[in-house]
Formats: C-alpha cells, structure tokens, sequence
C-alpha cells in the first residue's frame, strides 16, 4: 500500500511507525538500565544513577523525536534515523547490565561516580564559603 503512496504521504506514515517501534523496544530495555544503574557503587549514598537513567531515556526520546522529524521530511532514511540511536542505546544498556549482574563486583557507575564528586567537589571549591553568625539564642 505504501510503495504506490507519493513520498509525502509515505515518509511520514514509515516514520510515524518506526518511531513507535522505537519507543515501544525501549520500554523492553528499562528493567535492565534499572537493575544496572538502580544499584550504586560501593560505600556510595549517592542517587547518581536514577538521575542517569531518567537523562538517558529522555535524551533517546527526544533523539527519536529528531529521527521522526528528518524521517518524514524524507531527508534520511526513517529506519536508520531511529533504530541506530536505539541500537546504541540497547548496547550500551545491555553491557551495563552485564557488567553488574554478571562481573563480581562489577560497577557500571564506579567510573561515573568517580567523576562525578571529583566534579561537584570542583565547584564547591569554587563557591564563596558561608560565614558563620555566633548569635546568642
């Protein structure tokens, strides 16, 4: 049915349904970005990769938004413009959960962890320091 559509009327239709496709596998890869990035680093209080998680799933949201856009315009092909990002995403995903279900001791987030208090302690270094009041009470 498509094939004899004019490409206005067949790149959007074709973009619309991989876009679809796209978000709806995503959904299959959330319960093991949860158990990779749910789980924190040793002697760590931090909530580094919920924050992560949810960055991560917005921005391959919104990348696929991108892919659904340049797809109906008929600028790229509608399938590469979305399956590759979530190819990439499901990878990388994939080898996180791997790293900590299958590696003892394994921390996908150790490295992330890592930099990020080397970045946040950076700029309270930079911050003016309070000054403590001694006001009788």
């Amino acid at each position: 049915y498509l094939e004899d559509s004019p490409p206005e009327r067949r790149y959007p239709a074709q973009a619309a349904l991989h876009f679809r496709l796209a978000e709806v596998a995503t959904i299959f890869l959330l319960p093991l970005l949860a158990v990779a990035l749910g789980v924190p680093p040793k002697r760590s209080t931090s909530a580094l990769g919920v924050f992560l998680s949810i960055v991560l799933v917005v921005l391959l949201h919104k990348v696929n938004e991108y892919g659904q856009s340049v797809g109906s315009l008929g600028l790229i092909n509608p399938a590469i413009a979305l399956w590759v990002p979530f190819s990439l995403f499901a990878g990388a995903t994939i080898w996180m959960y791997h790293v900590a279900a299958h590696i003892p001791g394994g921390q996908p987030l150790g490295a992330v962890e890592r930099w990020w208090s080397k970045l946040v302690s950076a700029i309270a270094k930079r911050l003016p320091k309070r000054k403590r009041s001694n006001a009788a009470s």
